[in-house]
């Protein structure tokens, strides 16, 4: 799961982003929960990675698109 989480953060395609960086999040959050019932810590780094670079990716999608929203209802 932290490298699907991983993946799925860098592979971000700027019109399915915001979905993938949903994924992306939940995946590496699942992982880190799981690490932590079984003790075992590996991936704990690729984990952490997809949830931040998820995050980032989707603040950022949001952000064009309310752009891109605001610019079509002022009619520029």
């Amino acid at each position: 799961m932290a490298v699907g989480s991983l993946v799925c953060a860098l592979v971000g395609i700027p019109l399915i982003s915001p979905i993938l960086s949903t994924v992306a999040i939940v995946l590496g959050a699942i992982a880190r929960t799981k690490m932590r019932a079984s003790h075992n810590f590996d991936g704990r780094g690729m984990a952490l990675a997809g949830i931040i670079i998820g995050t980032i990716e989707l603040v950022i999608s949001l952000a064009i698109i309310a752009v891109i929203i605001a610019l079509a209802v002022s009619g520029n």
